[in-house]
């Protein structure tokens, strides 16, 4: 997987630099680094997998696979697009 700034990379970056560059590979690092259990801890922690509890009209719950369904392919597409 490549940055989107593959032409012109980052560099060497801090975890803030990374989320305000949304590099991919950091991210996808990270996941790997934390694995599946750790990574569904923080889903949970921050309301990922469950309704907001708002009576909003057409809610629907998570669209994250179940933890045990997760290997490492899903676990690193899962790190680049939610950026948790």
């Amino acid at each position: 997987m490549k940055c989107w700034r593959y032409y012109r990379p980052h560099g060497s970056q801090s975890l803030r630099e990374a989320l305000m560059n949304s590099c991919n590979p950091v991210f996808i690092g990270l996941g790997q680094k934390i694995g599946v259990k750790k990574y569904y801890e923080y889903l949970n922690k921050f309301g990922f997998l469950k309704l907001t509890g708002i009576d909003l009209p057409g809610e629907a719950g998570s669209i994250f696979l179940k933890e045990e369904k997760v290997g490492p392919v899903e676990l690193r597409n899962n790190c680049f697009w939610s950026k948790v």
